[in-house]
C-alpha cells in the first residue's frame, strides 16, 4: 500500500544529520533536534510566556469571575495562585526537552506506548483543531476593526448573508484575509525562529491593552462599580468560585506548560527556560487580568454594556463613536490584537497539532504539513458556529482541560517517578523496544487515564443538560485538583504492582553504524562513503547537526 503513497512521503532534509531519516516511527521533527536549531535563550522563553499571558483570554478571565461574585482582589489573587500551579506543572513538563531534546509527542510514547499514545494525541488534536478555528475567527474580527477604521464603507457594510450563516459579510471577508496573512508565516517561519517575530507582537498587544483601559477609564471618569462595589455572594459560594478560578487558570494556562518540552528542546543552555517559568506567566497573566477587570468595569459604567473581550468592546466603540480619534485607536488596537492572535494560534494550536499529527504519521507528515492541515480544516469547519451556542462551547472547552490534566499528570509521573528521567531513546522509534509494551499499548497508562477522567464526567453531562448544581458539577469545575492527584497516585500504585519492562535503562540516540544522511541512499553509496566515514567528514556532520 505504501508504494501508492510514495508521492506523499516527506522530502529529505539535506542540511542536518538525522538518526534513521524518515520512517514509520520517526522524521526530523520527532528526533532530537540539531544543535544549530537550539536558538532559544532567556528572552526567547519569556516571549513564549508573554504571548500566552498578554492575551485576549487573559484580559477577560478576571472580570468574568468578578461578575459572578468575587471581588476584584479575590479574582486577581485566584489568577495568581492558578498561575503558580501552572508554572509548577510546567517545571515538570519542561525537563524532557532539556534532558532529551525531545517534545511532548514523543514523550507520550514512552508513557502510553507507540500505539497507546493515540488516545492522548487524539484529544489534543481535536482540541487544537477547534481552538485554531476559534482564534482564526477572533483574528478576523481584529481585521474587521482595522478595515472598518480605515474604510468607512467597510465599517458600514451591509450584511448580505442569511441569519443561519452565523457570520456577517464583513467578518467573512476578514476571515479569508486572516488566512492570507497566516499561511505564509506557518510555511516559511520555522519554529526555532519564531521568537524574533513574537517580540513586536508583545509590545503592540501590551500598548493596545493599556490604551484601551486608559481610554475607557478616562471616558468614564473612573474604573466603575464592579471594582468598587462587587456583587455580594455567600462565603461558601465565594470559596468555591475562588477554587474554580484557580483550577481553570491552572488547567487552561497549564496547557502552555504541558507542551513546553516542544519548546525547551530549542534551549541554548539547560537553565535558560527557568526564569520565564517562574515569573513569566504569573506576572503577565495577573497584570493582564487586572487590566481587563478595570476595563470591563469602566466600560459597563460608561456604556451600560457588559462586554468581556477587548474585541467586542472596540467593535461597540467603533460602531457608536466613529470619530477620527476612535478610528485611529481601533486601528492600532486591531493591529496589536491581530499579531497576538496569530502567534498564539501558531504557538499553542497549529504547531502543536502539526507536531502531534507528525507523531501519528511521521512518514508523510512533518510539523509544517500538519500545521497546514489544521489550517485548512479550520476554515472548512466554520469555527464561528461554535460561538453561536456559547454555553455548549464553554462546556466542551472545559472538558478538554479534563483530558489534558489526566494526560500530563501521567506523563510527568512516568518520567520523574517511575522512570526517574531515564529513557532508552532508540526504542521510541521501533516496534521491538521496551516502549512497545503489549501490542504497542501501555495498559497501565490507559487505565489510569480513564480512572482520572471519570470523576468529571457526571458533572460534564449534567452541565450539557443545563444542570449546574450538585457535587458532581463542582467536581467537574475543579477537575484540575481532582484529576491530577488521582492520576498521579493511581499510576504509581499500578506501576508498583505491575512494573513495566526496562525501568532504569538509559541509552542516548547515537546514530546507526552506517550514518544515514537524509537525501542519500546508503545502499547506493560505496563502502567508503557509507560505512567508513572519515574523521573530517564525521566532524562536518556533527557540526551541521
Amino acid at each position: 500500500m505504501s508504494r501508492f503513497f510514495k508521492w506523499a512521503e516527506l522530502p529529505a532534509r539535506k542540511d542536518v544529520y538525522t538518526y534513521e531519516g524518515t520512517t514509520r516511527w520517526g522524521n526530523h521533527d520527532l528526533y532530537p533536534i540539531p544543535l544549530k536549531e537550539r536558538t532559544y535563550g532567556v528572552m526567547g522563553f519569556y516571549s513564549y510566556y508573554l504571548v500566552s499571558g498578554i492575551s485576549i483570554s487573559g484580559y477577560s478571565i478576571g472580570s468574568a469571575y468578578v461578575a459572578a461574585g468575587l471581588s476584584a482582589q479575590e479574582a486577581i489573587g485566584a489568577v495568581l495562585v492558578g498561575c503558580i500551579f501552572a508554572s509548577l506543572n510546567a517545571c515538570l513538563g519542561v525537563q524532557v526537552g532539556i534532558d532529551k531534546s525531545l517534545g511532548f509527542t514523543v514523550a507520550t510514547r514512552a508513557t502510553y506506548g507507540l500505539y497507546g499514545n493515540l488516545l492522548p494525541l487524539f484529544t489534543t488534536l481535536l482540541g487544537n483543531l477547534i481552538f485554531a478555528g476559534i482564534n482564526a475567527y477572533y483574528g478576523a474580527q481584529s481585521i474587521s476593526l482595522m478595515l472598518g477604521a480605515v474604510i468607512p464603507q467597510f465599517a458600514h457594510l451591509a450584511n448580505t448573508l442569511p441569519a443561519n450563516a452565523a457570520i456577517t459579510t464583513k467578518d467573512l471577508i476578514s476571515f479569508f484575509i486572516y488566512f492570507v496573512i497566516f499561511v505564509p508565516i506557518v510555511l516559511y517561519v520555522p519554529m526555532y525562529k519564531l521568537k524574533t517575530w513574537m517580540y513586536p507582537s508583545i509590545v503592540m498587544t501590551t500598548v493596545a491593552f493599556i490604551g484601551l483601559l486608559a481610554w475607557i477609564v478616562h471616558a468614564n471618569g473612573g474604573p466603575g462599580p464592579i471594582v468598587s462595589s462587587p456583587i455580594q455572594a455567600s462565603s461558601k459560594d465565594k470559596g468555591f468560585l475562588f477554587m474554580q478560578l484557580v483550577s481553570s487558570t491552572a488547567a487552561v494556562w497549564g496547557g502552555s506548560g504541558d507542551r513546553l518540552s516542544d519548546w525547551s528542546r530549542y534551549a541554548k543552555k539547560r537553565w535558560t527556560p527557568y526564569p520565564a517559568l517562574f515569573t513569566g506567566l504569573a506576572i503577565t497573566l495577573t497584570l493582564t487580568a487586572t487590566l481587563g477587570t478595570f476595563a470591563t468595569s469602566a466600560f459597563y459604567a460608561k456604556f451600560g454594556q457588559i462586554l468581556w473581550t477587548p474585541l467586542t468592546m472596540l467593535a461597540y466603540i467603533q460602531e457608536t463613536s466613529y470619530t477620527p480619534g476612535c478610528r485611529a485607536g481601533t486601528f492600532f488596537a486591531g493591529v496589536g490584537f491581530l499579531t497576538n492572535l496569530i502567534y498564539i494560534n501558531i504557538v499553542q494550536n497549529t504547531l502543536s497539532f502539526g507536531m502531534d499529527f507528525a507523531g501519528v504519521m511521521p512518514k508523510y507528515v512533518s510539523m509544517t504539513r500538519g500545521a497546514m492541515i489544521v489550517t485548512v480544516v479550520a476554515i472548512a469547519c466554520n469555527p464561528w458556529r461554535f460561538l453561536t451556542q456559547a454555553v455548549v462551547f464553554v462546556e466542551v472547552f472545559s472538558v478538554f482541560s479534563v483530558f489534558a490534566t489526566a494526560t500530563v499528570a501521567i506523563v510527568n509521573t512516568d518520567y520523574w517517578i517511575i522512570r526517574r528521567r531515564k529513557w532508552k531513546i532508540p526504542d521510541l522509534y521501533k516496534k521491538d523496544g521496551i516502549y512497545w509494551f503489549s501490542h504497542g499499548i501501555n495498559w497501565r497508562a490507559i487505565v489510569t487515564w480513564v480512572i482520572a477522567v471519570v470523576p468529571a464526567f457526571p458533572g460534564f453531562v449534567g452541565s450539557m443538560q443545563g444542570r449546574t448544581t450538585g457535587v458532581d458539577y463542582r467536581i467537574y469545575q475543579i477537575s484540575f485538583f481532582v484529576g491530577y492527584p488521582i492520576a498521579v497516585v493511581t499510576y504509581i500504585i499500578i506501576n508498583k504492582i505491575f512494573p513495566p519492562e526496562g525501568l532504569g535503562i538509559e541509552e542516548e540516540l547515537e546514530g546507526p553504524p552506517e550514518p544515514v544522511i537524509e537525501g542519500e541512499d546508503p545502499e547506493k553509496l560505496s563502502q567508503k562513503e557509507a560505512g567508513l566515514v572519515k574523521a573530517d567528514e564525521l566532524k562536518t556532520i556533527e557540526e551541521t547537526s
